[in-house]
Order: C-alpha cells, then structure tokens, then sequence
C-alpha cells in the first residue's frame, strides 16, 4: 500500500468569536509539515500561553525521528488580520491500518494542550465547544480521534478542548508555585523536623566526597549526561519489572531536543547532583515560558541510598529555579509522595476518545476501557500494590531465569496494562 500524500494547507470554514477590540473572525488552516509554519510558530510560543511539549523544539526533534509513522496535521487559527489565536500541534499516526488523530509526540508528552493567544485563552472553551468533528475532519480522512493527557485546568482557565473531554485518565499531574526565597519555600512546605533530618543526611553525603549540583558544562557533557541518565533509569525501572519504556528512537528523541537551534540555546535544563565528578541523580527538564517542566528523573541506586540523594537533588533543583526566578516548577504526571509533599497544584489529566469510522469506534471502545482500567487501579491503593508487586516479584524471576508460574503471569498481565 502506498503512503498517502501530504494534504496541501487548506483553509478550513471561517466561525465567528467575540475577542476585545474588532477582531471577530477566526479561519482555521492545517499545515502538513512544520517547514511551513515554523517561522510563525516560534514566534507565537514566545507570547502564547502552552506548555513545553507544544513548543517548536520539542515537536520538530520528535518528528525528525517519528517520520515514518507520524504525519502532521498543523491546526492554526487566525484573525481577520491575520494574527494566530491558536496552534493545535497534532498528527495522524498508523495504529495497525487505522489512522489515529492524536497531539505530537504523544508517547513522550505530559500535557496534550495547545499554544493560545492570551486574549483568546478565556473564550477558547467556548470557541471551541461543539467543533470537534470539524477539527478531525479538517485533518484529512482519519478513523480516531483520540486526545489524551489533557490537563483539567492550565494558565488559571479550563482547557479549550475541555468540553471534549470523554473520561478522566490514570495520571495527575503537579506544580509548585516558586517563591524568589527558597528558604521562605522550603519553611512552608516542610517541617522543621523534616529540615533537620535533611541537613543531617546532607552533611554526611557531603563527607562522601566533592558534592556538587548544576547544568552540564556544554554540550558534550550534555548528551554525555544524558546517556548515564538513561543508564540509571533502565536499571532503576528494571529493578521494579518495568521494561522498554525508553528505546532508542526514544532516546534520540530527546539527545535531538538537548541541539540548540541556530543562535539559540538548548531548552532542556538538564540538572544533576554528581559526587566526585559521578553523577548521582539527574532532574531534566525543559525551560518555556518562565516555567521548569520537569521531563525525566533518574538516581544511581547505588550510591548511599540511606542518604536520599533523590530527594537532596530535588530541594537543589527547586533552589535552582527559585534563584532562577522561574514562577512554577512542574512535576510532570505520576503519583509519588514527594509531589503530593511539594505541590500546591494537583491537575487532573483528561483523555478525549472518539471514533469517526467504524473501525475507529471499536478501537476508541478498547481504549476507553484501558483508560479507565488504568485509572481504576492506579486510584486503589490495594490494586496498584499488588500491580507493583507483581512487577517487582516477575523481574527477580527473569533475573533468576526461574520458569513463571501462573500467579505471575497473571500479575504481568495486569503490569502490562499499566
């Protein structure tokens, strides 16, 4: 079967919307290549209101290496003058031999969002209520719609997609609101016994050797980081029975983010707590609009995990972005009690499900099961125990090369679906 041919940009029928002063009409254009938005769209992130998985960067890295299976689809909305009012960064990938609508780089993408005008923010929900189908449609042939990780509530309004929401998913995610004063910070979200055990634990890892925290020194030991980032995270995930969460394309995907542009710097803050030039623990994330967005975390298990070196790169990292100036550090999805111990926000994470074809509509069935499936056992701390348990009991089997028994494979099954 031969692949289909790019859709040329087209326009898609104008709808009216009320915005302060006289700009009332919004033409929505799909755009099938980021060579023909790329200009507009690094110059609208720098005033719009998105997160970083919607920027240039992060998109066109996964692109470059996901070209084989994702083909954009580039939604943009523009005034009677021609200034955007939004970006829909989305693009139809191969689902066996269905053709799924979904956000860029979804695989890897916390928040499914959009870049918005700030002016259009607060009417967007209304705007876009009721015109979902036109938006799939508008696309080119696809046989499911299916928008996940969408937060509830972003940037102080609801999410402009919100009235398409299906179902809640299985993942919240977390945001601390800085303060210039780390310490007025640190003061108000942990206790003064707490503090003291951190400072103790401190000391003695400081006894350990030369102890330092920062970005890398350029970008040689940037992507030199990044591999022992990697290193760590397999090790630490297999530990718990979880496997293949970060391949190599994955990998590529993110050394790809890590390039600076042309006369630009890379927009991944890769932080890492390293003990005589080792690196111990790392907390990448990626810099937009005045906000850390925390991407991947990963610790040598190895080095004096009595110390709790996680949690001392943790209090460094929010130090960091505090002396930085940043107005929010955000956690990134997962439940962990660190998070829950930090956050000021919790942002419930929403999954838009819809089939547009008949095929389409039984997978969007399937899918919709899984997702709450997912979220039924992750909110019940009986079943997310025993799904852990599973996992961690299943890896020391295959590390003793032990033949399954039933039982486990039971629990690989639920494990899998998580």
């Amino acid at each position: 079967m031969s692949r289909p041919q790019p859709l040329p940009p087209q326009s898609v029928a104008p709808w009216l919307v009320e915005f302060p002063g006289n700009s009332t009409l919004i033409t929505m254009s799909v755009y099938p290549a980021l060579s023909e938005i790329s200009d507009e769209w690094k110059a609208f992130e720098t005033r719009a209101a998105g997160t970083f998985y919607q920027t240039h960067a992060w998109c066109a890295a996964w692109l470059a290496g996901d070209g084989d299976r994702s083909e954009p689809r580039i939604i943009v909305g523009r005034d009677r003058g021609g200034t955007i009012r939004f970006l829909l960064p989305l693009a139809i990938r191969r689902k066996g031999s269905l053709r799924v609508l979904e956000w860029i780089a979804m695989p890897q993408t916390t928040y499914g969002y959009g870049l918005y005008d700030r002016d259009f923010l607060p009417t967007a929900r209304a705007w876009f209520s009721g015109r979902g189908w036109a938006l799939a449609h508008s696309a080119g042939p696809v046989d499911v719609l299916y928008l996940s990780e969408m937060p509830e509530r972003l940037h102080g309004f609801p999410h402009p997609l919100s009235d398409w929401f299906s179902c809640e998913g299985p993942n919240r995610a977390y945001q601390i609101h800085l303060e210039q004063d780390f310490e007025a910070l640190y003061q108000r979200k942990r206790s003064s016994a707490t503090r003291r055990s951190n400072r103790k634990r401190d000391t003695k890892l400081e006894s350990l050797g030369e102890l330092g925290f920062g970005l890398p020194d350029g970008t040689t030991q940037m992507h030199a980081r990044l591999d022992e980032m990697f290193a760590q995270q397999q090790v630490r995930l297999a530990e718990r029975g979880i496997h293949g969460v970060f391949d190599e394309r994955d990998r590529t995907f993110i050394h790809r983010v890590a390039e600076p542009g042309h006369n630009e710097e890379s927009p991944l803050l890769a932080y890492h707590l390293h003990l005589d030039q080792q690196m111990v623990a790392m907390k990448l994330g990626g810099l937009y609009g005045n906000i850390y967005w925390g991407l991947i975390s990963s610790l040598d298990s190895r080095v004096a995990p009595h110390l709790s070196p996680g949690d001392a790169a943790l209090r460094r990292l929010i130090a960091a972005c505090c002396e930085r100036r940043l107005a929010t550090l955000d956690l990134a999805s997962g439940d962990a009690s660190y998070k829950s111990q930090w956050a000021d926000t919790v942002i419930p994470l929403h999954a838009c499900v819809r089939g547009l074809t008949l095929p389409g509509y039984l997978w969007a069935c399937g899918a919709l099961a899984r997702t709450i499936a997912k979220r039924t056992i992750k909110r019940s701390p009986r079943l997310w125990a025993f799904v852990q348990q599973s996992r961690r009991g299943l890896a020391r089997l295959w590390v003793r090369n032990v033949e399954t028994p039933l039982s486990c494979l039971i629990g690989l099954n639920v494990a899998c679906v998580v």
